[in-house]
Formats: structure tokens, sequence, C-alpha cells
């Protein structure tokens, strides 16, 4: 890739970064505070001894977009989890997010993603009120939890065919919350195994590993990155494409079609750094 073209992707993805972090502090489901723990690294300390110059090198190349990642998926995972609502709707249209994103903007899966995103936008700005209800109706029909939802949002629909809230499937997500004592801050109406709260996770994996490596704890890093791994191979990756055809494979308005590709680009993106 030409110089150029890397600074042209650099200052891309740094305006869509700030407008995405805007739109995603606020709307986490475990914590509000989660998120923010990436944003001001202690970068003026020394490192610890013990650390090669080639692997301090790749550890700090991660931060930014350790800090990308974990403003997108908090994101994606808010407007999976949170059914659409009209003044949070009526501020992405006016906002646009959609020009660009923060994290994995290479991906070819992303750039579908956005490219229908965009298109929804256009339609959107047009008649805002009625891409609201549209997205209401749309929400309802693929996510919410009737029993007849066409795409459901949970790991145990796809893996054991259940549509269980509860049981054996949840426990073992539960359990990656339960290590930073996140559990007790998710709402019951909801299991733990719903994809937005997953998403939330890795976001606040990443930014709790880009604390890490702010604070030159290498340790730590290699801890969390172990996590990251195991997570994604555990509990996301056997699924999220089983998920995505299914929402593929319904019509509307090319919203929550537009995110899902989003979503597949950027948990590939991510579990590509393993």
């Amino acid at each position: 890739m030409s110089v150029t073209r890397q600074n042209q992707l650099t200052t891309i993805a740094h305006k869509s970064y700030q407008l995405w972090k805007s739109l995603a502090i606020g709307t986490e489901v475990f914590t509000p505070s989660a998120l923010c723990s990436c944003f001001a690294h202690k970068n003026d300390e020394g490192r610890s001894n013990g650390t090669s110059d080639e692997r301090f090198l790749e550890y700090m190349q991660s931060l930014p977009m350790l800090d990308e990642a974990a403003v997108t998926f908090s994101l994606l995972g808010s407007l999976l989890y949170n059914e659409p609502a009209e003044k949070y709707i009526a501020h992405l249209v006016r906002n646009d997010p959609f020009a660009d994103i923060p994290f994995a903007h290479q991906s070819a899966a992303v750039q579908t993603g956005l490219d229908i995103l965009r298109g929804w936008h256009g339609r959107a700005l047009k008649d805002p009120r009625h891409a609201v209800a549209q997205l209401e109706h749309e929400w309802s029909q693929l996510f919410a939890q009737t029993g007849t939802e066409k795409a459901p949002l949970y790991r145990s629909h796809y893996v054991k065919g259940v549509r269980a809230a509860d049981g054996s499937m949840t426990d073992t997500v539960q359990e990656f919350y339960l290590l930073h004592g996140l559990a007790t801050r998710l709402g019951r109406q909801k299991p733990f195994d719903h994809l937005g709260p997953m998403l939330q996770f890795l976001a606040y994996l990443a930014a709790l590993e880009a604390q890490a490596l702010g604070e030159w704890d290498f340790k730590q890093v290699d801890i969390l990155r172990d996590e990251e791994f195991r997570f994604l191979r555990e509990q996301i990756n056997p699924w999220i494409g089983s998920w995505h055809h299914a929402v593929c494979a319904t019509g509307g308005s090319g919203f929550y079609k537009g995110i899902s590709y989003l979503c597949v680009g950027a948990i590939t993106t991510f579990s590509d750094r393993f």
C-alpha cells in the first residue's frame, strides 16, 4: 500500500472514530466507564524490562487499532441490543456514521455493509419518520424474543437450536462476564449469549488491552489477548455466519443487513490478529 493511501485511510479512520465514539459512549450494556478506560493512556512511563524491541513495537502498533475496535464493537452491539428509538435513529440520520467505520475498513464485508447503509441513509434523509417506523418493525421481526423472530441474536439458537434464555449454553458466556464482575449489570430481559452484549464485551476487552498497553503492562496484555481469542473461538465465531445469513435472507430497509455485514467484517478482522 502506498504511503499516500495509508495516510488517507488513517485520516478516514480518525474522523469516523471520533463520530462513532460520540455515538457509542453512554450506550454500553455493562458499564458507562468501560470504554472510557481506553481514551487516556499512560504513555509517559518506561516499559518493563524483558520485553524485546520487536515485541514492544508490535504491541504499540496495536494501540490505535484497539481503540478503534472498542468503539466499533460497542456501537454495533448497542444497535443490535437496543430497540430503535426515534431520537437515536434521528441522531444517526443527521450524523451519518456509515460514511466509514473506525475499524476494519479494508474488509470486503465491511465495505459491502457500508454501501448498503449509505443507501439506507440516503432514503432515511428523505423521510426520517418512515425510516424510524420501518426500523422499529424490522427489529421486532428479526430480533424480538417472540419465538417467531427471523434472525435470533443469541448463540444457543444456532449452536443447539433452542430459544431458552438460560441453561448451559448461556452459562459458558456468563462465566466470561463474571470474571470481570459484569454479569449483574446485564438485564434479565435478554439472555447472556445475546450478540449485542457479546460485541460490547469484546469492546470491553479491547479497551482493557489498550489500557494495559498504555500502562506498559505486557503480562496483562497477553492475558487479555488469550481471553479475546477464547471468547471469539468459543462464543461468537461458530455461529456468526449463520446469523448473518438469516439477516440477509430478509427484505426491508437494508439497515440490519448492512449492520450484519459490518459485524462479520469487524469480527473476522479482529479474529485475524490471533
